[in-house]
């Protein structure tokens, strides 16, 4: 009679991972949808500042203000970018200069800590 409980206890487990899973991919695809809707607004508002030329006005809002600023955002630091990189800072340096990029690469893949958890992992089929 326990393993019938058990075998309950799993499926309501189941059923509850899979609800929270479905609302989880509902929400992230509900987030792109409205991050794209205000990037929409985010440009028109700047574009109509630029064309009043009032690029530093700040508009005030409920809780807030509104400005326009340089958002600077860094290239990932990828092993596909870190190895361009590398060969440029070889193909620069003055002189004849090893180009030591594979090694180094060789290197930090083989010296990279690997965390290893167990997952479910959901396999849709249609």
């Amino acid at each position: 009679m326990s393993n019938l409980i058990d075998m309950n206890e799993l499926g309501n487990h189941v059923r509850y991972w899979v609800h929270y899973d479905d609302t989880i991919c509902k929400l992230n695809k509900d987030l792109r949808n409205m991050r794209a809707t205000r990037d929409k607004y985010e440009l028109a508002i700047i574009q109509r500042l630029k064309v009043a030329k009032q690029e530093r006005a700040i508009l005030q809002i409920v809780g807030g203000r509104l400005q326009i600023v340089e958002d600077k955002q860094m290239q990932n630091l990828c092993y596909k970018n870190l190895q361009e990189m590398l060969h440029d800072y070889y193909k620069q340096k003055p002189g004849p200069v090893k180009d030591e990029t594979d090694d180094i690469m060789k290197f930090l893949k083989g010296h990279r800590q690997t965390t290893i958890s167990e997952r479910l992992r959901r396999h849709n089929t249609g």
